[in-house]
């Protein structure tokens, strides 16, 4: 049986930063890198980026997305659309999905939202947090 699998949800991008590593190359550390992420026939992912509470969190991720996503190494590609699938498939990549995991950082006037729908985020979670 062929078949491929998206994941739901890797928090790859805080991953990667905190043990120092390569998306590109084979790690036993982390649940993710691009050789397992092949082997386990993984067609996409939805790459988390933690926006905390304020913009630099955002700024900061979204660099280290942008970082990732467009070195040639990681073999990733930017899902935006539907049609994103079949070229990545076409490309032979895996397909790279901006997520946000969680709404903090985002201001009163939707300006920032507005701007991650633009850049191709499909999903921003929702985080609840025990006060």
């Amino acid at each position: 049986m062929n078949f491929k699998v998206i994941d739901g949800h890797i928090d790859t991008l805080l991953t990667l930063k905190r043990q120092e590593r390569k998306f590109s190359q084979r790690s036993n550390k982390g649940h993710c890198d691009l050789h397992r992420m092949k082997e386990g026939s993984v067609a996409a992912a939805l790459f988390a980026i933690f926006p905390g509470m304020t913009k630099k969190h955002i700024i900061n991720g979204l660099d280290a997305w942008f970082q990732l996503v467009n070195n040639p190494e990681n073999q990733l590609y930017h899902i935006k659309s539907i049609e994103d699938f079949e070229n990545a498939e076409k490309s032979n990549k895996i397909g790279a999905i901006l997520h946000f995991e969680g709404a903090g950082g985002i201001d009163k006037e939707f300006a920032l939202l507005r701007f991650e729908l633009s850049i191709g985020t499909k999903i921003d979670g929702i985080e609840l947090v025990k006060c």
